[in-house]
């Protein structure tokens, strides 16, 4: 395996990880967008929109099992 980086690691000096950790940090922006996405159905429309943008919402209702006419509308 090589040496590559997969992550960042939090920073240790108080200054750069409370710019990291704080009200407006990245902690605090990734935690806003995964609220934003969790949900029953909404990562299943998304990663099916985005194989392909433009779709009319019954091809999508056929693509995904389970999902119903007034789940599409209100996501």
């Amino acid at each position: 395996m090589g040496g590559s980086i997969t992550h960042l690691k939090v920073p240790i000096d108080q200054e750069r990880r409370s710019a990291c950790l704080g009200p407006e940090g990245s902690v605090a922006h990734v935690t806003r967008v995964l609220s934003m996405i969790s949900g029953r159905w909404k990562l299943p429309i998304l990663f099916r929109l985005f194989a392909e943008p433009t779709m009319r919402t019954s091809r999508l209702l056929r693509d995904i099992p389970g999902l119903s006419q007034k789940v599409s509308h209100s996501t």
